[in-house]
């Protein structure tokens, strides 16, 4: 089964940062908007996964549960009912012929697909499957947020960094506080 749908996780509080990421600007676009249009040429449909209070340009799929990332992806997966291809909104160097190429290991026989960049997971750009629902619910209820402790109970294929190549440790820089905006772009955000 091929992976159709790229989903933008969209919904985080920002603390470190102190406003909202999906809003920051980039190359004359948000980075919300830069993200979504990079992953529309590669797949046939891109939401995004934001809180309810939230007002984006695009179709959004709220939370349903407040788990920080894993409560997105959940509550995607619930609302969609496919694997999808995930990728946080911080990521603005993410390039849809990468997201793309990680999807294509997506077959039934995987429940997450996830690359490992530099000997770490990259847990918010990856596949996951509706199979992992129950397994996160769990997990959610169980007051664990930790997307790299769900890999335990599910199949996952991991997808190594020579796999992807392209300069694969740049293309998966999340920028988390104003420092590492101000590092990416040599600008100050005011």
């Amino acid at each position: 089964m091929k992976v159709e749908t790229a989903i933008i996780l969209a919904g985080g509080k920002s603390r470190r940062m102190g406003r909202d990421k999906w809003s920051l600007p980039w190359k004359g676009k948000t980075f919300l908007e830069h993200l979504y249009w990079e992953l529309a040429s590669y797949f046939n449909r891109v939401l995004v996964s934001a809180r309810e209070d939230v007002e984006i340009p695009f179709q959004k799929i709220p939370d349903i549960v407040e788990a920080g990332s894993m409560g997105g992806i959940y509550s995607t997966l619930v609302n969609i009912g496919e694997p999808a291809f995930f990728c946080a909104v911080d990521m603005p160097l993410m390039r849809g012929e990468v997201a793309r190429k990680i999807a294509d290991f997506y077959s039934d026989e995987w429940d997450v697909v996830v690359p490992r960049i530099g000997g770490r997971f990259e847990t918010l750009a990856a596949v996951y499957s509706p199979s992992v629902i129950s397994a996160m619910k769990e997990q959610i209820l169980a007051g664990n947020f930790r997307i790299r402790d769900l890999f335990e109970k599910v199949r996952v294929r991991i997808v190594e960094e020579c796999e992807i190549g392209e300069n694969a440790p740049e293309i998966f820089i999340n920028v988390n506080t104003l420092e590492d905006y101000e590092k990416l772009t040599g600008r100050e955000l005011r």
